[in-house]
């Protein structure tokens, strides 16, 4: 549509009269357009005021962070001096890289290289749009992506989630220039800017090195591969059927194939052999062992998280819940906007259906949204579009601008605590109410009174953040533990409950304590001083286990 068209569209109304900025799509992308630098600009500055170089600890990224040390040290791909089959090797080698390159700045160096990856993903948005649908379109949906609470987090958290999000967006820029290409042209929006000719080396190799980083970085890359997949044979019957030339298409799936098989065959997960990696067996296991259970799962636990009160939906794309009732409406829009974006691509259809259809198998977390983000912000933003066109002209720029006030300002608020969280000082005083605020002691208690090869024996919810703080093997309390020919010197850290700071840990838990008294132990001298801050109401305390 050519920009002289869009009044016939977006007729000028009483909004527009008053001089309002925003007053219809139109205005807000010339707006955007003419502002772009320094929209772009306070972007930058958001970004760069939530980093503080602090880790945001958590139990995935120690596990991450360990691995990612050992291969640094050599130990291979292990955790535990065992070989590690659960977590996917992408996120491991770049924290490899950085221990061998920054030693013990190494941490530092993973957040600036995290906050990187966000800052490129969001160039990646931006070019996607702008082959798409113009750059005034491209400068909204960048600065919409940027907006948003989740995408504003994973730039802050050494998680596998933003590095994903920057491989799914490479593959589909590239996948946008090769497949989609067009010669100049005003885009379709009428955003006035010429789409240029596109499809050179640099896209394919955003094209290859995009579908490597996804496809070694999170289980996700099995829904990306569908997606993939399945619209390859759409655009092969297409072809056929169209007289369209399919070839291309053809090719291009047979080498995802080829370069999927090539992965698996090197994945460090299998340990050389052939043992299947953890994600892909408990999914299998938990889901085919018991069609009847995995039902009953879907219907009545995930269904609900994902569009009940407290919608996952909801909170992935607007950043918090909102209300009950309003949540679940919410939540039946995104799922519309997900099936919506078959209109402008049939692979980001595919990709958006699949991830919410990962999330009925999986637990239904927000995060896991993440990658889908770009899109549904777009679809929200057509979603926006229509509503302005079909209402009455009255009423056509009130409710397009309340569906884009209801878009920023909840994301906002959220994105704003975020940035006072990380700007709080001391910084692990504030974070998830304190309740690691005692762990770099804990920590160096623990380095002070043990020896590398030693055994500390701690409860599941410490055990991989120790394991790394600590440089220590540690190990849980269970079942199995007691005859674990590994624990050649045995401690036991005992303290507060990390999943409720301050409160001790009923005897009846999976606890450090009970494991004790259950299999014959006895709690030997405490090792060193006791470590414990005002917000805990117990202390932390290292000590040697013996035999009765």
């Amino acid at each position: 549509m050519e920009l002289r068209d869009l009044n016939s569209v977006f007729p000028v109304t009483v909004g527009q009269r008053l001089g309002m900025p925003f007053a219809s799509p139109q205005r807000l992308l010339d707006w955007a357009d003419r502002r772009r630098a320094w929209l772009l600009g306070g972007v930058l500055i958001l970004y760069l005021l939530g980093f503080n170089g602090q880790w945001r600890v958590e139990r995935d990224s120690a596990l991450y962070l360990v691995i990612g040390r050992n291969l640094a040290e050599g130990r291979g791909y292990t955790f535990q001096a065992a070989p590690q089959r659960l977590a996917f090797p992408g996120l491991p080698l770049l924290f490899a890289g950085n221990f061998k390159l920054f030693d013990h700045w190494a941490v530092p160096a993973d957040l600036v290289a995290m906050l990187i990856m966000g800052f490129a993903a969001l160039g990646l948005t931006y070019r996607l749009f702008l082959i798409h649908s113009g750059r005034p379109t491209a400068v909204v949906m960048t600065v919409g992506v940027a907006g948003t609470r989740l995408f504003y987090r994973y730039c802050f958290e050494l998680l596998s989630d933003m590095p994903f999000l920057l491989g799914v967006m490479a593959f589909f820029v590239g996948y946008e220039a090769i497949f989609h290409r067009r010669k100049a042209s005003l885009s379709r929006d009428g955003d006035g800017e010429p789409a240029g000719r596109v499809g050179g080396g640099f896209d394919w190799f955003l094209l290859i090195a995009g579908f490597v980083v996804a496809v070694s970085t999170r289980p996700a890359m099995w829904a990306l591969l569908l997606a993939i997949l399945l619209t390859t044979g759409w655009s092969i019957i297409r072809g056929v059927t169209h007289g369209i030339d399919w070839k291309r298409q053809l090719l291009f799936g047979a080498a995802i194939l080829i370069a999927t098989g090539f992965f698996l065959s090197i994945d460090p997960r299998r340990g050389g052999g052939n043992a299947v990696p953890e994600y892909e067996d408990t999914f299998f296991q938990a889901t085919f062992s018991n069609i009847g259970h995995t039902l009953h799962e879907m219907v009545f636990r995930n269904i609900p998280e994902l569009c009940g009160t407290s919608s996952a939906l909801v909170k992935a794309f607007f950043g918090c819940p909102i209300l009950p009732g309003v949540n679940t409406l919410c939540s039946f829009i995104i799922i519309f906007l997900s099936f919506a974006l078959f209109r402008y691509r049939v692979l980001w259809g595919m990709w958006a259906l699949l991830t919410l259809g990962m999330l009925l198998f999986f637990k239904p977390l927000d995060r896991y949204m993440l990658p889908v983000i770009p899109f549904l912000v777009y679809a929200w933003w057509r979603f926006m579009l229509w509503v302005h066109r079909s209402a009455p002209a009255k009423w056509a720029d009130a409710l397009f601008l309340g569906l884009l006030a209801f878009g920023i300002f909840t994301n906002m608020a959220r994105l704003s605590q975020m940035v006072v969280e990380q700007r709080r000082w001391p910084f692990l005083l504030h974070y998830h109410e304190g309740r690691y605020v005692s762990v770099y002691k804990v920590a160096n208690l623990i380095r002070s009174h043990t020896r590398e090869q030693d055994w500390i024996l701690v409860a599941p919810m410490e055990g991989r953040v120790i394991a790394f703080l600590a440089h220590r093997n540690t190990i849980k309390p269970s079942n199995q533990t007691a005859g674990d020919p590994r624990l050649n010197a045995e401690y036991a850290l005992i303290g507060p409950n990390w999943e409720d700071a301050g409160r001790a840990r009923d005897e009846h838990d999976e606890s450090v304590a009970g494991w004790i008294q259950t299999h014959g132990y006895v709690l030997g001298p405490r090792l060193g001083p006791i470590v414990k801050s005002p917000r805990e109401d117990v202390g932390w305390e290292l000590h040697r286990v013996e035999k009765k």
